[in-house]
């Protein structure tokens, strides 16, 4: 299973959100569903559970709502 792409230290929003995304869809998603994917690990960065917490968490929240 591919490990989430997570925003480099100092990346721009834009930089990061492309080269997200441009990942995502190689692995299959959907261009909908990597962007979804992508804006909500912008949103959650720095944020416990995402940098030095629990990333299987995150991962298992992320393919859930992708089940949806």
């Amino acid at each position: 299973m591919p490990k989430p792409m997570y925003p480099k230290k100092g990346e721009e929003k834009d930089t990061y959100i492309s080269r997200c995304i441009s990942s995502l869809i190689k692995e299959g998603k959907t261009r909908e569903q990597a962007a979804g994917q992508c804006f909500g690990m912008w949103r959650s960065k720095g944020k416990k559970g995402v940098r030095g917490g629990d990333r299987g968490e995150l991962r298992r929240r992320q393919l859930a709502l992708l089940n949806k």
